[in-house]
């Protein structure tokens, strides 16, 4: 959460002007609801998509991979990308 809000902090962007949040993880706190949608409430993004990824080693590159899609086709023009896990 504190990285995502950093992340929108440095990009001059507002919570508001995201579209999308993508959050790439294979241990998320709660499998419902997702990571994602967890960090979209909590930033205080409007009501936009907000979906994880899990993909162990590759599922950054998944979720940067999506997000650029999502970009190329102009479905969304701002987009978060976030990774995380936790394993021991």
């Amino acid at each position: 959460l504190e990285a995502s809000r950093q992340a929108i902090d440095s990009s001059g962007l507002s919570p508001e002007e995201i579209d999308l949040v993508v959050c790439a993880t294979i241990t998320p706190d709660t499998m419902v609801p997702c990571n994602a949608s967890r960090l979209q409430g909590a930033l205080g993004c409007r009501a936009i998509g907000a979906f994880d990824v899990s993909g162990a080693c590759t599922g950054f590159i998944h979720a940067l991979m999506i997000a650029d899609q999502f970009i190329a086709t102009g479905t969304c023009r701002n987009v978060l990308v976030v990774g995380t896990d936790v394993l021991s």
